[in-house]
């Protein structure tokens, strides 16, 4: 079962240095803005000469990942202040900028159709744009190619429904693909570009179908069991190692996407939500994030969503889990030659594209919103 982040993982390698002996070689405390730029500058030292970034382990079959990786890339260098306009690193996201652009097909698809990866290639080169678009205040050149991106998702919306893996409507869904295909969707809306309201409406009424109203949980599947410890997915040989009990990643995003959806005026809150919001937040909180993983415990993919849900949902479990975030990342990015300023990929998903650029990336972007007191 793939997800997004199935999408950018490679091939599964414990690494030889122990996560736990670079926190013991970091006893110096950093700040979250010194560890980006640390990260920044690691990140800008990987990108290719093309503009693109791809895993150096990677490159014999980047082409099914590189504009996922790309994108990833670009969005962390983003949220610590660089952009086409300004930064330190403004020519390194010009040039990556530049490279995203080079790879839209005339259907307005980013990348190839290279299997399951190819809509979350396309998601993140969506969103990573979107992101940029609105930190360089809307450049009208941008607006078109962005247009014809977010057509792509509305081409490949299941009817009344949301979408997994196919690029034509299929009738096959999945929470994890519908949660961050909507995630998507309602950041270009928040940016100001034109969707049809059923775009919105449609993926969010059958996520709702994978909520469980009682506890919060939001599983992979309507069918699934509502019984489930958590919402995380795993591939089958990673189970045992990386108990999916210590992820709610699909709770997160159904979490992030209602809370927009009241925000931005499309779909109201009523008072039974506002509950389930209130479970879900409390189920987040009670999985804040530790660096243990000999223990399963490292999952970067839920760390950053959760963080994006809880920065916008705010209250109490927001504050706990900001604080344990910055506990658990900022003594264990490297410091160490050719690795500093990066995070070592020991998460659920080294497996299949989960790779150093993945968890760099992703662990910084997290760490970016607990600057945020909300």
């Amino acid at each position: 079962m793939l997800s997004l982040r199935s999408l950018l993982i490679p091939s599964m390698i414990w690494l030889a240095t122990s996560p736990i002996s670079v926190a013991a070689q970091n006893p110096t405390p950093q700040t979250p803005e010194t560890a980006c730029e640390k990260a920044a500058l690691w990140l800008a030292k990987q990108q290719e000469a093309d503009g693109s970034w791809v895993e150096k382990q990677q490159q014999k079959r980047g082409d099914l990942h590189q504009v996922g990786q790309t994108a990833l890339a670009l969005m962390a260098l983003e949220s610590c202040g660089n952009r086409a306009a300004a930064g330190p690193y403004s020519e390194t996201v010009n040039r990556g900028i530049s490279w995203l652009l080079r790879s839209q097909q005339s259907n307005g698809l980013f990348g190839g159709e290279v299997g399951n990866p190819t809509l979350y290639n396309h998601g993140l080169a969506t969103l990573a744009l979107v992101r940029l678009y609105q930190a360089d205040g809307k450049p009208v050149t941008l607006k078109p190619i962005l247009q014809d991106a977010l057509e792509v998702l509305v081409r490949a919306r299941n009817p009344y429904a949301g979408w997994r893996y196919s690029l034509e409507p299929n009738g096959d869904n999945d929470a994890s693909s519908t949660g961050f295909l909507l995630a998507v969707i309602l950041n270009a809306h928040r940016a100001g570009l034109e969707l049809d309201s059923s775009s919105l409406e449609g993926p969010w009424y059958w996520l709702e179908s994978c909520i469980d109203k009682e506890t919060g949980l939001t599983v992979y599947s309507p069918n699934g069991p509502k019984n489930m410890k958590s919402s995380a997915s795993r591939e089958r040989l990673l189970l045992e190692r990386f108990p999916t009990e210590y992820s709610e990643a699909l709770t997160s995003l159904a979490l992030l996407n209602k809370w927009q959806l009241d925000r931005q005026a499309i779909l109201p809150m009523k008072q039974p939500w506002q509950a389930v919001l209130a479970k879900q937040s409390q189920r987040l909180h009670q999985l804040l994030p530790v660096w243990q993983p000999q223990q399963g415990r490292v999952d970067l993919y839920f760390w950053y969503w959760a963080s994006e849900a809880l920065q916008a949902y705010g209250g109490d479990a927001w504050q706990s889990w900001r604080r344990a975030l910055q506990a658990a990342l900022l003594p264990n990015q490297r410091r160490d030659g050719d690795l500093a300023g990066s995070w070592d990929p020991v998460g659920p998903w080294q497996n299949s594209g989960g790779n150093r650029l993945y968890a760099t990336s992703l662990a910084i972007m997290a760490l970016r919103n607990s600057v945020s007191q909300n």
